[in-house]
């Protein structure tokens, strides 16, 4: 009997290896105030104000972190943008309009470590196109000015706890 390697043998391998280069790990509030950290994307309710800290990784290097919150009148996230050496690059907020609009503003702070005044860019809630600043547009934006800054990956919210699950993660692997 002979046997024939078949290419969909190494599929498995390879598709494994990349699933582990980028993942991401979730950190969502309990009833008592505290934080869990979970693999999976949790359920939003835009009612109760769901939080969630979303840790991006490339490899074992945390990349990104995402600060999200959820209403019913809006989802506001912080995009924290990290170097290898885990040092705040850049600071990205999008705050999105349910059914109306998306502002976007470049919020990474000067060398004094404050925030400059943000231009906010408008774009259609569908379609991505810029609009003209609408109406509500700079009520809502104030929000930008509560940004808060983490210049370090050790700083953000729940970051001890993906820590814990990154060197559990990697001691089952």
């Amino acid at each position: 009997m002979r046997f024939a390697a078949s290419p969909f043998l190494f599929l498995i391998p390879i598709a494994s290896a990349s699933t582990l280069k980028e993942h991401s790990l979730y950190c969502v509030p309990r009833e008592d105030d505290s934080w869990a950290v979970q693999i999976y994307s949790p359920l939003i309710d835009t009612r109760s104000g769901t939080r969630i800290v979303q840790a991006n990784y490339t490899g074992p290097t945390l990349t990104h972190v995402l600060v999200k919150r959820y209403t019913s009148r809006y989802e506001l996230l912080y995009d924290y943008k990290f170097s290898d050496d885990g040092k705040l690059l850049t600071l990205t907020g999008y705050l999105q309009r349910w059914g109306r609009w998306l502002a976007e503003a470049d919020l990474t702070p000067d060398s004094d470590g404050l925030v400059p005044r943000p231009q906010v860019m408008y774009r259609r809630h569908t379609g991505g196109g810029v609009i003209v600043e609408p109406d509500d547009g700079p009520h809502e934006v104030i929000i930008f000015q509560t940004v808060p800054v983490y210049r370090t990956v050790a700083e953000t919210p729940c970051a001890v706890l993906f820590q814990k699950a990154e060197t559990l993660n990697a001691t089952q692997e």
